[in-house]
């Protein structure tokens, strides 16, 4: 309807005569990818949609612009208009944009190849994304402003805007970024990023100190050689203090008990048998092993059975008892000449 009655002031106005000068247009709705041959002015609500405008594009009071994938060949202007939105628009000349009144206002992702200046807007700026091959300038703006990630070829200057405007990742190309904008400086200028070293000194502390516990080991198979002392410790167990009592019963008995003695004096023998396991064999000095777990101990016991001065396996016991057997019959012949003493002549 609006694009209908655009084409209609069109040809009403008439063609163009050759030679005279373009025509300017006035948009009031939608218009879509078409090509207008001279300047446009907008005083209501006009949105392009892929359209080319060959001259300039003017707001007046009361106007908005939304324009999205649009080229512009000449220069985009605004003064106390409501609102400005372009998108991945291409604008050949300046935008200058004064005492814009409406809630907010956007340029993003757009190309200007001359220079952008916004000055006493009410309404909130959004400046994101978009390549300034001039300057963008900004003052006494009131609205509230955000500038990031542009490439600007030219300055970046921001005076007496309040709040002072915001933003980060800006690159300034040839130029400075000045008064309020000089925080919005490019990412390149940031050289705390570059401050990434330190994670490097962690390298220098590895736990080396592990290693070092393995040496305690050695120490427990230290341990185990003193166990065959007990081996040697068993033969002075051998003195049978148990003799001495044994005479009283042999008194009674007559000669010939004594001979036969022998064969009570094997409890005194019972005392010998604990050295004897020693020497007989290795299986009795098994016992003392198990307070050492290393195998070592083994040999050990062998050595005694060894050392028995070839008395063979019944060195000990014999040794032990002839003392005890002499004595016993000492005592026993003793005996029986105090008996013989007392009896009458």
């Amino acid at each position: 309807m609006h694009r209908g009655s655009l084409i209609a002031a069109f040809f009403l106005g008439g063609l163009p005569a050759a030679g005279a000068a373009a025509r300017d247009f006035d948009c009031t709705g939608n218009l879509a990818r078409i090509e207008l041959p001279g300047n446009l002015n907008v005083a209501g609500r006009c949105k392009l949609a892929g359209t080319e405008v060959k001259g300039n594009i003017t707001l007046f009071a009361g106007g908005s612009l939304v324009a999205q994938d649009a080229h512009v060949a000449g220069n985009i202007e605004g003064h106390r208009a409501d609102f400005v939105d372009l998108d991945e628009t291409v604008v050949t000349g300046n935008v200058r944009l004064e005492e814009l009144v409406g809630d907010s206002s956007k340029i993003q992702r757009s190309r200007i190849r001359g220079n952008a200046t916004l000055t006493n807007n009410r309404s909130r700026f959004e400046i994101v994304n978009n390549d300034v091959d001039g300057n963008l300038r900004a003052t006494r703006n009131t609205g509230g402003i955000t500038i990031s990630g542009n490439s600007i070829g030219g300055k970046l200057e921001c005076t007496g805007n309040q709040p002072p405007p915001v933003g980060l990742g800006n690159r300034v190309e040839r130029g400075d970024a000045k008064g309020q904008c000089r925080n919005l400086q490019p990412e390149e200028t940031d050289a705390p990023a570059s401050e990434p070293p330190p994670p490097e000194s962690p390298p220098e502390s590895p736990p080396e100190s592990p290693p070092e516990s393995p040496p305690c080991a050695p120490p427990s198979a230290a341990s185990p050689p003193p166990r065959p002392p007990p081996s040697s410790s068993q033969p002075p167990a051998s003195p049978p203090a148990s003799p001495p009592a044994a005479p009283p019963p042999s008194s009674p008995p007559a000669a010939p008990p004594p001979s036969a003695s022998p064969p009570p004096a094997s409890p005194p023998p019972a005392s010998p048998p604990t050295a004897a396991p020693p020497s007989t064999s290795s299986p009795p000095a098994t016992p003392p092993a198990p307070d050492s777990p290393p195998p070592a101990p083994a040999p050990d016991p062998v050595d005694p059975a060894v050392d028995d001065g070839g008395a063979g396996a019944f060195g000990w016991t014999v040794a032990l008892l002839l003392p005890l057997l002499a004595r016993r019959r000492f005592l026993g012949q003793r005996s029986r000449s105090r008996r013989q003493d007392r009896r009458p002549a």
